[in-house]
């Protein structure tokens, strides 16, 4: 979630006015947060103790959000108590980089007490305080704190924004309440909050994922793509990581290869509502067309569990989204062309561009082995045919 508490309370205040010594242990304070060392901000209190100057509420602080950018809770804890030693009042900012300290430390309680005492010393919290609360609720897996932290937030008339929104989901995540997390994204849309959603729709997306919610979830990347919500750069976000070896043959039909083409679908058809050409790149193509009976298929077979799986629950009758549509009726009509009664034969991303991609719509594949180029080409041949007799 956003960084809270990093900057300095000088609104109202006038940092020209302040003791040189004082204005230099700011200075030298936020020095310390940009550069990960916040180790060093009590250090430089205890500096200016020696040298007999006074620390001031500014000047604790720029030491506090030192200790917040470098997630050192128990540093700020211990600066709050200092300050409270000295008769030296906390506000709102102080408080809100010691909660996000707390968030980024995953110490829960430290956060909820923090949050709970500013009433008592006569500070409101604002929407950042609320922020980085929710936030250490979702990292302590504390989804009903979280609800309740975002309940009251109405209470206090206080406006939610996307990062409220990101956090309160996120926690509902953690908590597998995926239908929460809808519920919760869908009050955020009907709110018309500003900003970047692409945070809510992940957490919502995670959510529906780890519960099992396939339908739900491309339905929520549906309403991304409608949306236009883009994605920043957020590489700390979590999410699935792929470090084994990715073989085409072993994993054809698996379900991680289920869900990428359907999306892959839901993309063309999301390219298909435009007129204007597009082109289709696939750094990975593979040999566009795989035969579930091969020695590689049966090595894992992990198809029972992705396409066979996927194909049976279709056939059930029970509610399957538009994309799965599409995916498990092209998979069956081409299969039954080919004279196999169930599902025999699978197909890569390129044989599903093939099947979408208009006369105007161009494509480029690479694949690194020679073999496979090979097996390749001919895979796109035969599908060629196949399209120019059963035209969509």
């Amino acid at each position: 979630m956003e960084p809270v508490g990093s900057g300095f309370p000088f609104v109202g205040r006038d940092a020209g006015q302040q003791d040189p010594d004082i204005f230099d242990c700011i200075q030298r304070c936020n020095a310390c947060g940009n550069s990960k060392r916040p180790d060093k901000a009590p250090l430089i209190l205890s500096e200016m103790r020696r040298r007999q100057v006074q620390a001031d509420v500014i000047s604790y602080s720029a030491a506090i959000s030192a200790c917040e950018k470098g997630k050192q809770p128990d540093q700020a804890l211990r600066l709050l108590e200092e300050m409270r030693s000295e008769d030296i009042q906390p506000d709102v900012a102080i408080f809100n980089a010691a909660i996000s300290a707390c968030e980024k430390g995953e110490r829960v309680d430290d956060a909820m007490r923090l949050l709970l005492e500013m009433p008592a010393v006569r500070l409101r919290p604002d929407v950042i305080t609320y922020n980085a609360a929710i936030s250490a609720c979702e990292k302590g897996a504390r989804w009903s704190v979280a609800l309740c932290l975002f309940g009251g937030m109405t209470d206090s008339s206080l406006e939610r924004n996307e990062v409220t929104y990101g956090a309160v989901i996120s926690a509902c995540e953690k908590g597998r309440r995926w239908s929460l997390a809808l519920a919760l994204l869908e009050s955020m849309l009907k709110a018309t909050v500003q900003g970047n959603l692409y945070i809510p729709y992940h957490s919502a997306i995670r959510a529906c994922e780890v519960s099992g919610q396939w339908a739900a979830t491309l339905d929520l990347l549906s309403s991304m793509l409608e949306a236009r919500v883009e994605k920043s750069s957020l590489s700390h976000l979590p999410g699935p990581r792929l470090d084994h070896w990715y073989v085409h043959g072993f994993e054809a039909g698996a379900p991680v290869d289920c869900f990428k083409h359907v999306i892959l679908i839901l993309l063309l058809q999301h390219m298909l509502s435009d007129d204007a050409p597009f082109m289709y790149i696939d750094t990975h193509a593979g040999a566009g067309i795989y035969d579930l009976s091969s020695q590689e298929a049966m090595r894992c077979q992990h198809f029972k569990t992705g396409v066979l799986r996927v194909c049976k629950v279709a056939s059930e009758g029970k509610g399957v989204s538009s994309p799965i549509a599409s995916y498990v009726k092209s998979l069956r009509d081409y299969n039954i062309a080919r004279g196999s009664e169930g599902i025999e034969f699978y197909l890569g991303s390129p044989s599903w561009a093939q099947l979408w991609l208009r006369p105007h719509d161009k494509a480029i594949l690479f694949e690194k082995s020679s073999r496979i180029q090979v097996e390749l080409c001919q895979s796109l041949a035969s599908l060629r045919e196949y399209s120019c007799m059963n035209k969509r």
